[in-house]
Parts: structure tokens; C-alpha cells; sequence
């Protein structure tokens, strides 16, 4: 029986064959498999001689490439993609119906990068390295919130006096705009929680330190590594995450996945947080155009279900690429409407962008929305001198899925469409103010958006009562009635239902998300 689709698809012409003397797949089971249902699977890899790891909703093989391609029926290929060679099968697998039909699919027969970062950066032009490096000490309110030393709020005050004329500020400034600092000076400073952020590039210690630093912040972050850690990328990321969630909960724990850009890698990141009987907060900023990713996304589903049934918040950036969500990710449909995955899941909350304003009002985040042209392709592969518009190019990624139904609890309040709405709620994407590589430098997009949401519901959560170990370690619903807020969009959205005019929910009705100006209305 063959299942899923090529995987190859999209890669071009092969370049040779691909040998590996050791490589991993992981079979993706149905959610409802039973134990005996999974042995079949087991033992079918048990007669072929290739060695597996069972979890709750995977089995994850191990042999060599040739063994795994009369397993599975393949050919493995190298293809040219980018900069790098990948291998991926040339066909669809094909295994036996007994197994397949158990199967929503296999992970590992591609390694090309399976999602991008939703952040861009505007690295400092005009301040000297020695004054947006300098290693000044900062200071902790009489609140308890963390306050930015000279080095970070001086390059904001410069970066915003300069021409171009965009909005920047420390984040500690930014989460003050959410009560971040009125939860901090009340002791709600996430203390005894862990937030883990899945990432596809290493981090940089040394810049967690120096942001750390200078808001005299406790350097509380620790890095696990999956399925060997990234091969490429930049820190600007996880380091963008780390230091936004310190800032808004400076007492929780953070804990930085990283894994390789692949599907497998992807899928493996989140297990192990999900898994993590600590973790009950989770902040993803990566993404992928739905319509290119589906398949894979429904092998993922089942854990975000897991996360959401554990009591697990889990907060998704909904993508930089406006109402045409699949711009930066696919031609074919570069220019229709469409929204990315995690952020469309109904298992997560999914997280937009807005420019907040100096007088606390918020329109959607659009660098787009101000010029009389496209915004230039360029800016979105990270060239800050295609400047088109306050914000540096991007927009909020939002509007309806094409392949998740709309859930109940959305029903009315984002009206009634055939998909799942997205994004749920909307935190500042412009204008972030990091420590990246060894300088001062400012970032912008629904990548800085998420972790800030996932640091106050750390700090909601530091003041709820806390569930004993064994519960903790069981994932048992007492643990679920307390400590944790679990799956937070059907809750906000039901709050709002009550009380549209309520101060703490509002709907962003300034601006729009149009990326590309080719999509009226």
C-alpha cells in the first residue's frame, strides 16, 4: 500500500544516489491505535532487522539507507536545494496494508529545511560597535520588572531618530503595554514554570548572557538538543525567544529544543517538549505554508492534541507574509489567500502581529500597507536595504484554513467560515530591541509576538496553585485542574463572547494584512 505523497516533490532533478550507513524514519501512528495495533507495526520491523523506538504515537526506525529503501520500497536521491545537498525518496513509500493502515504517515524520507523562522532583523548601521556593545550592568525595578541598561534603551532612542522612522523598543517597555510589569511587581514572574521554545538553529549563550545582564535578569536557560541539534542557521531566532520570555517572565525556566530543519527534526523537537512533565508553556515562531505542509501536518496534529489534553499552552506565530500566507513558501499559489501550519492547528493558540502604538493603540502590523508597490521580495530573504515602509518589510499573517475546520468555540465570535480563523489573538511584531551576535539590533514580525504571550501565561501561571510531582509526572486531570491554562484560545474566546467590551480583549480593527496588494479586500 502506498502512502503519502513524493517526497522529493519539488526538488528537481536528482544528483545521485544517496548512501547512508546508519539514518532514521519514524512511522507516524493513527491516534486511536491500539497497543496490538502498534505491535504490528513493531513486529514487521522486527522481521525486516531494523531497530525502532516506540513512543505514544510514533515508532521510530534505525538502519542504513539501503536497508530502509527495500524496507519501505524507495529510492534515496542527494537533489541540489539551495546552498546544500538534501536526500529525499523519489516515490511515495510503500509497506504492507496490515502496517500502512495504521500509519498517518513517515517522517525521514526528506531532509530538506522543513520551516522557516517568522522573525527579520535590522542589524545596527550607524551606532559604533563599542556603544551597542557595551557590557553595562542593569538593574531590577522596586516592581520587580527587569529595566534595560544604557546600552539597550540608547539603541532604541538613536534607531528611532533615524529617518526611516521606525517604532523601536526594549521589550521589557513592550511587555509593560500587556501588564507584564504590574504581574512581575505582584510575584507573578512565572516562577516555578518552564516554557520551552522549539527552534531549528542554535542558540548563542553568550548573547543570553548579555541580554541577561543587562536587564538584570537570572541567566535561566538550558539547551537540549534533538536528533543531534541544527546543522545551519543563525542564533536570531532562539535567541530573539529566549530573551523576549525572559523578559516577560524572568523567573520561569526556559528550555530550548534544538533540532535539525527537517520534517523528522520538526516532529521530534515537539515531542520531547510535549513529553517534558515540566514544560507547560510552549512557544514555536516557525512556520510553513499549509497547502505545501499538510501532509506532514497531519502527522504533527496528534501532538498538539497531546499538549492540549495535558493542560499545555501552546502559542504559535501565525507568519509574516499577510493574507497570503504561502508567499514566502510557494509559487504556485504565491499570490491567494492562505494561512500557515502550526498556527491553523485548533489545538494551539496562534499568535498575530500588531504595531503598537506610543498611545497604546494597536493596527495590524503591515510594513507593506504603506507603499504604492509590492513589498520587494528582498526584504523577506533578509536585505534591510529594500526598505518599503515603517516595520521593514512583512506583514501579519491571518485569514481563514483551507484544510482545518473551524472549531466551535470561534462560532460567532469570528463569524461563521467553512475553516479555522487565524490568528487568535496579536501581540507587537514591530520593532523588538534584542542582543544578536554581539551587538544591539532590532527585530521585527509575529516571531517576537509569540514568546511574549508565552511569557505572561508563564506569569498567569506562577500564580495558580501548583500540582504535587506525581501528578505532574502522570499528566493526571488533577494536574490539569491547576497550575496550568492548557489550550487558552477556546477560554479567551468564550471570555469575549460574555463580554465583548471587556478592557483585557479587544478585536484589532485598524490597518490589514494585505502582503502583497494583489488580493482587494
Amino acid at each position: 500500500m502506498r502512502l503519502g505523497t513524493d517526497p522529493a516533490q519539488g526538488l528537481g532533478t536528482p544528483s545521485g544516489t544517496y548512501h547512508a550507513p546508519r539514518m532514521g524514519v519514524t512511522l507516524v501512528l493513527k491516534s486511536h491505535t491500539s497497543p496490538a495495533g502498534k505491535a504490528v507495526v513493531t513486529s514487521w520491523l522486527t522481521r525486516n532487522h531494523v531497530r525502532y523506538t516506540a513512543t505514544r504515537f510514533s515508532v521510530a526506525a534505525s538502519a542504513s539507507s539501503a536497508r530502509i529503501e527495500r524496507l519501505l520500497d524507495v529510492t534515496l536521491a542527494d537533489y541540489g536545494h539551495g546552498k546544500r545537498s538534501v536526500y529525499a525518496a523519489t516515490s511515495a513509500p510503500v509497506l504492507p496494508v496490515q502496517v500502512a493502515s495504521r500509519l498517518i504517515g513517515v517522517l525521514g524520507l526528506n531532509d530538506a529545511p522543513a520551516v522557516t523562522t517568522n522573525v527579520g532583523v535590522v542589524p545596527p548601521t550607524s551606532i559604533s560597535k563599542s556603544t551597542s556593545t557595551r557590557a553595562a550592568t542593569g538593574s531590577v525595578s522596586p516592581s520587580g520588572a527587569p529595566v534595560a541598561c544604557s546600552a539597550a534603551s540608547n539603541y532604541a532612542t538613536y534607531t528611532e531618530s533615524e529617518p526611516v522612522g521606525n517604532t523601536v523598543r526594549t521589550m521589557n517597555t513592550i511587555g509593560n503595554y500587556y501588564g507584564a510589569g504590574t504581574l512581575i511587581g505582584s510575584g507573578h514572574d512565572g516562577t516555578g514554570k518552564t516554557v520551552a521554545v522549539i527552534e531549528f538553529s542554535a542558540s548563542t549563550p553568550s548573547d543570553v548572557s548579555a541580554y541577561d545582564s543587562c536587564f538584570g535578569i537570572t541567566d535561566n536557560y538550558s539547551v537540549q538538543q534533538i536528533d543531534g541539534g541544527p546543522t545551519n542557521g543563525t542564533p536570531l531566532e532562539p535567541d530573539l525567544d529566549i530573551e523576549m520570555i525572559q523578559t516577560q517572565a524572568p523567573g520561569a525556566k526556559v528550555i530550548s529544543y534544538e533540532a535539525p530543519n527537517t520534517s523528522t527534526g520538526n516532529y521530534d523537537a515537539v515531542q520531547a517538549a510535549v513529553d517534558n512533565p515540566a514544560v507547560s508553556v510552549i512557544s514555536i515562531s516557525w512556520g510553513q505554508c499549509e497547502s505545501v505542509y499538510q501532509s506532514v501536518a497531519n502527522m504533527m496534529e496528534p501532538l498538539y492534541q497531546q499538549a492540549a489534553q495535558q493542560g499545555q499552552s501552546i502559542f504559535v506565530a501565525s507568519g509574516d507574509y499577510g493574507s497570503e500566507g504561502c508567499y514566502g513558501y510557494s509559487t504556485s499559489n504565491a499570490n491567494q489567500l492562505a494561512v500557515e501550519f502550526p498556527g491553523s492547528s485548533p489545538a494551539v493558540t496562534a499568535v498575530g502581529g500588531v504595531d503598537t502604538l506610543s498611545s497604546g493603540q494597536n493596527v495590524v502590523w503591515n510594513a507593506c500597507g504603506t507603499s504604492s508597490v509590492e513589498c520587494s521580495p528582498s526584504i523577506t530573504s533578509g536585505n534591510p536595504g529594500a526598505f518599503t515602509g515603517p516595520g521593514y518589510g512583512g506583514a501579519s499573517t491571518g485569514g481563514v484554513s483551507s484544510y482545518e475546520s473551524q472549531p466551535s468555540w470561534q462560532v460567532p465570535v469570528t463569524g461563521t467560515y467553512s475553516g479555522r480563523a487565524v490568528p487568535d489573538i496579536s501581540a507587537n511584531a514591530n520593532g523588538n530591541v534584542i542582543y544578536y551576535e554581539g551587538v544591539w539590533g532590532d527585530v521585527y514580525g509575529t516571531s517576537a509576538a509569540a514568546p511574549l504571550a508565552a511569557g505572561l501565561a508563564a506569569d498567569v501561571e506562577g500564580s495558580c496553585a501548583s500540582p504535587t510531582i506525581a501528578e505532574k509526572a502522570a499528566f493526571t486531570p488533577a494536574a490539569n485542574q491547576y497550575g496550568t491554562l492548557g489550550n487558552i484560545a477556546p477560554s479567551l474566546y468564550a471570555a469575549y463572547r460574555l463580554n465583548p467590551a471587556t478592557a483585557a480583549l479587544y478585536d484589532v480593527t485598524s490597518g490589514n494584512n494585505d502582503f502583497t496588494r494583489s488580493v482587494p479586500g
